[in-house]
């Protein structure tokens, strides 16, 4: 650890957040390059939304991420409790991604819906939901295996004028 005058407002170290950043950062450039080389046809969008990881706001405080939020993964137990099933891909990550998936699943149009479930608002916080939606709608028109599934995404992406 550093010194104290090392140490930001929140107790963590400007350099941890910095590499922190970098490896979120790289993780997002290599999945854009896993969809542009799954296909061809939407390489302009992952060159896109590339482009705009790189002028976005980088620095997040990493969280344990479910990553395949959707409603058939959370259950409502008899009793009432709440439970998120299906764990396999969970990693650490910008929260908010959690939250984009969620979107991409409920088929919404638009990701602003699912930004009351934040437990905290950044001022970036809804630029940034609106990448991840992007970035997963492009995942899904690239990667999934159900052609409906990608039709979809796809025609959304360029609907909101990203393709």
């Amino acid at each position: 650890m550093g010194s104290p005058a090392d140490i930001d407002q929140q107790g963590r170290q400007p350099a941890v957040v910095f590499e922190e950043a970098v490896v979120s950062r790289g993780c997002l450039h290599d999945r854009l390059h896993t969809y542009a080389t799954a296909a061809p046809a939407l390489r302009t969008t992952a060159r896109r939304l590339h482009q705009e990881v790189d002028v976005s706001d980088n620095a997040i405080q990493p969280a344990l991420l479910h990553h395949d939020l959707q409603p058939g993964h959370l259950l409502r137990e008899l009793t009432g409790s709440r439970l998120l099933i299906d764990w396999e891909l969970a990693t650490f990550g910008d929260p908010r991604s959690d939250l984009a998936r969620l979107a991409v699943r409920l088929d919404l149009d638009d990701p602003t819906p699912v930004r009351a479930l934040a437990s905290r608002r950044a001022p970036t916080a809804e630029s940034r939901l609106h990448l991840y939606w992007r970035i997963h709608l492009l995942a899904d028109a690239t990667l999934s295996t159900d052609r409906a599934v990608r039709e979809r995404a796809a025609r959304r992406l360029l609907g909101i004028g990203v393709a």
